[in-house]
């Protein structure tokens, strides 16, 4: 089981980084967990859109989607606020895996028209059935830069 886990997170994680050119923007992000990739799929502003994010701490790795709404913020020029929900599936690699859903707020500041800065952080609940303690929070967040392509 933890040998079809990881090869899923694995081959998603390739097929997201052979998309990212036909999405609207990748980014590179560091925070919690550590180091981690993503993509967004529209996303403009005052346009929803669908990021993926794939991050790892070493001894785990986080596969992260969620469906953001964008808004503009008219009194902070370039900047946006964006919002909403998803579901992540956390593995680890000495055993065990959790899958659960999250909130995500943050915000984006638009530098040029193909690059921008952002800051998140998301708030959820995971389920790891191998823990002792199998409801558990979970937690996340951090920033980066967004290219467009």
């Amino acid at each position: 089981m933890k040998k079809f886990i990881t090869g899923a997170v694995v081959v998603l994680g390739l097929s997201m980084l052979g998309s990212a050119a036909q999405a609207d923007s990748f980014g590179v992000r560091t925070g919690y967990p550590f180091l981690g990739v993503q993509y967004t799929m529209g996303g403009a502003p005052s346009t929803p859109g669908l990021r993926f994010v794939l991050s790892s701490l070493f001894v785990n790795a986080n596969l992260q989607a969620d469906y953001l709404l964008h808004m503009p913020l008219p009194s902070l020029e370039n900047f946006s606020l964006y919002y909403g929900g998803g579901a992540n599936l956390d593995v680890a690699f000495g055993g065990g895996f959790g899958i659960g859903a999250q909130g995500t707020v943050g915000v984006e500041y638009q530098l040029t028209h193909q690059l921008s800065i952002f800051g998140d952080t998301s708030l959820g609940v995971t389920f790891r059935p191998s823990s002792a303690a199998p409801i558990q929070p979970y937690y996340g967040g951090g920033f980066g830069v967004n290219f467009r392509i």
